[in-house]
């Protein structure tokens, strides 16, 4: 009769992983904590991630910046779109963080400025549509 040993030993040469005791219980806080701060960002606490694309309808090409990112220019054709990731802080909806697009023209004219607060680039619907006539920055 076969011992408990040997039928061990056996199911670990046929590839089977043994089990071992859990150690701590760290892995288990350290799932506890990323549950926790998946809820509160859900729930409206920090900062939420809203995609966006951005369209090119001003009829030449352009490049647009981001106030907060002025460094870095995309340029796009006529007709073109881009895809962004916005972050924006959820403290204050309306009046709070604002993300100001501007794009220019070759020469450097500004051709378009608009700034979104929170609860306007979440009426976006994912689209933002550069055209002529918008360079107010609000």
């Amino acid at each position: 009769m076969p011992t408990d040993q040997g039928r061990q030993h056996r199911i670990q040469r046929a590839g089977a992983m043994p089990s071992y005791p859990s150690s701590s219980g760290a892995p288990t806080r350290k799932a506890l904590v990323l549950v926790l701060a998946l809820a509160l960002v859900s729930c409206g606490f920090g900062d939420r991630g809203y995609a966006v694309v951005v369209r090119n309808e001003l009829g030449q090409a352009i490049r647009y910046v981001y106030d907060d990112t002025a460094d870095r220019a995309t340029e796009l054709g006529p007709g073109e779109e881009s895809g962004d990731l916005w972050t924006l802080a959820n403290t204050n909806p309306d009046g709070g963080p604002r993300r100001t697009l501007r794009a220019y023209a070759g020469d450097g004219a500004l051709l378009y400025c608009a700034s979104f607060s929170t609860n306007a680039v979440a009426k976006l619907e994912g689209r933002v549509v550069l055209a002529p006539g918008k360079t107010d920055c609000r």
